[in-house]
């Protein structure tokens, strides 16, 4: 709980988790916020002096609110906001597992609830299980409850990730047409607040992945540069490393001079990011 009359949850375990993600220790988490005191306290006890302190202490960890905090007694947001999370992360089988308290849809209580459960099975089935044409059925899910409503985050990201998955299957014709349209409905999307932030840089990922499976480099230079400037402007980690690694993916393919640096940021930020396997990929890439 917080003392300044909001009823939420703190999820202690949550901030610890992404504490440890980003490899901080208690006191270098506190840095100018609070006491290393207070971060035990959040972490053991789920208690917080201040909702300012809270707001700190998470955009710090370069998460949302959501990650860390419930409304008390709601089993079924608990589940869908670390699936999210665990999406967010890359981490689909920590997704599919976080999913597992759900009995079936019918714990889903709201259209939010149902949009969200089927954009993180869309997402487990395209990027943990390797099977575009299931995400392909989870995403038009995710789309069909849009029907006669106004757009919203995740109605860009299923776009997105239908483009994704046809990218998966070579259907390179459908991934461009699923592109345009996601970049058309994004200029819609109110997009104001921390909150958004990394739902910002999360549909930005998706973008520039799919447009270098279109083959275009220039586009995903220009892209990843502004969003290593968003992320670095609000001092997020969240994803810099992945688009360091397409930026210096992109200028291999484009023959830039300037490859191994890129490589070599790329790596660093992986390793900050505990992000081992994209370490290992790049390091890899740069030996062949």
């Amino acid at each position: 709980m917080v003392n300044d009359g909001q009823e939420v949850r703190i999820l202690g375990d949550r901030v610890r988790y992404f504490r440890k993600l980003r490899g901080m220790s208690q006191s270098k988490l506190a840095e100018g916020i609070c006491t290393q005191a207070t971060i035990s306290l959040v972490e053991k006890r789920n208690k917080v002096p201040s909702m300012k302190i809270l707001v700190r202490i998470v955009r710090r960890l370069g998460v949302e609110m959501t990650d860390v905090v419930v409304e008390p007694q709601n089993t079924v947001q608990i589940a869908l906001n670390r699936a999210i999370s665990a999406i967010r992360q890359r981490q689909p089988q920590q997704a599919a597992q976080e999913l597992e308290v759900l009995e079936d849809e019918t714990d889903l209580r709201t259209v939010d609830d149902h949009k969200r459960f089927y954009y993180v099975r869309g997402m487990i089935e395209l990027i943990g299980n390797h099977k575009p044409e299931e995400a392909i059925f989870y995403f038009n899910r995710v789309l069909q409850l849009f029907a006669g409503e106004d757009a919203d985050v995740y109605a860009v990201m299923a776009v997105l990730g239908l483009a994704l998955a046809y990218a998966d299957m070579d259907n390179l014709q459908r991934t461009r047409i699923y592109v345009t349209e996601a970049l058309t409905l994004l200029q819609d999307i109110h997009r104001e607040g921390d909150t958004f932030l990394d739902s910002a840089l999360l549909i930005r990922w998706y973008i520039c992945k799919a447009l270098f499976q279109l083959g275009d480099h220039k586009e995903v230079l220009e892209r990843t540069e502004d969003a290593i400037n968003l992320a670095v402007d609000n001092e997020r980690l969240f994803l810099l490393d992945e688009f360091y690694a397409l930026r210096a993916r992109c200028l291999v393919q484009l023959r830039a001079e300037n490859t191994t640096e890129a490589y070599t940021v790329a790596i660093s930020l992986a390793s900050v990011n505990q992000n081992h396997d994209l370490a290992a990929s790049l390091q890899a890439e740069i030996a062949s």
